[in-house]
């Protein structure tokens, strides 16, 4: 890619953020509580001073050592795409804590709202050109300068316990979880390819994930020295609550095709297309 298609990287970063609570009540309840976020943009923005915003973006596709395009296979250049994206994943628990010589019980609760959201940039043409050895043969009219937002929330509760009868370990558990995901309302449009806005109201993903997950394990004490173990364990697990896979696959935005190829012969060489984009036929 050439220089003036890079981004820009400095502004965009991590950030974590914790809290945490602890409160011993007695020598036998133990009570946690914490509150979580993760931060991050990324994707890349404009150049400062983009003077390539109203140039169209170029690909050049002939094969590598071509000279038209300095030796360099897919050569990019003449204006830059870039991206403002934003996700914050927030969550918080607590827990209760019951804990004697043979046995520990806990009992908790997990919540989480996690935001995703992403915008993508370009030239003000909308357009991409493909060139053979600088002789352009395709064009790419976009629309795709529109919001992607994505929304999870997920809810579980859980108890285990754990007991301690000679050389055997028991334990055993059981979590309800809650799952739920959404896009808000968008609008696509007006840009130059689709002059008239078109808009998606609030949309449900995942409607309602509910699941009752068990958990149980033993382990013996082979020696009764506490140095060699058997130890057995199943339990049900769930895909994680994200905003990936399943639970945006509804998204109605997704199920739009932003952008088309046109084939183009550029008969007088004017690197313009001398016909009207807006007409899908061949014109």
């Amino acid at each position: 890619m050439a220089p003036e298609t890079g981004t820009y990287l400095a502004p965009y970063g991590q950030r974590v953020q914790q809290v945490t609570w602890t409160a011993t009540v007695t020598n036998r309840l133990l009570l946690e509580a914490g509150v979580g976020t993760y931060l991050s943009r990324w994707g890349g923005s404009e150049m400062p001073g983009n003077p390539t915003r109203d140039i169209v973006r170029v690909v050049e596709n002939c094969a590598r050592l071509c000279a038209d395009n300095g030796g360099i296979s897919g050569l990019t250049y003449r204006s830059e795409n870039w991206a403002a994206n934003w996700q914050g994943n927030h969550n918080w628990r607590a827990s209760a804590s019951f804990v004697t010589g043979a046995e520990s019980m806990k009992f908790g609760y997990i919540g989480g709202f996690l935001v995703d959201n992403q915008k993508n940039f370009g030239n003000n043409q909308y357009l991409q050109f493909r060139t053979q050895n600088g002789v352009p043969d395709q064009l790419t009219e976009i629309i795709n300068r529109f919001p992607i937002m994505n929304r999870v929330r997920y809810d579980a509760f859980y108890a285990q316990d754990q007991r301690t009868m000679g050389r055997w370990t028991l334990q055993g558990a059981l979590r309800f979880d809650h799952a739920w995901s959404w896009f808000p309302e968008a609008t696509i449009g007006p840009v130059r390819f689709l002059p008239t806005p078109t808009p998606f109201p609030k949309t449900q993903g995942v409607d309602s994930y509910k699941d009752l997950s068990p958990r149980g394990g033993v382990a013996w004490d082979v020696l009764g020295t506490g140095r060699t173990a058997v130890k057995i364990n199943v339990g049900r697990y769930l895909e994680a609550a994200q905003n990936s896979n399943t639970y945006v696959a509804n998204r109605p935005t997704s199920k739009l095709s932003t952008t088309t190829t046109r084939t183009w012969t550029d008969t007088n060489d004017n690197f313009v297309p001398d016909c009207d984009l807006l007409n899908a036929a061949a014109n």
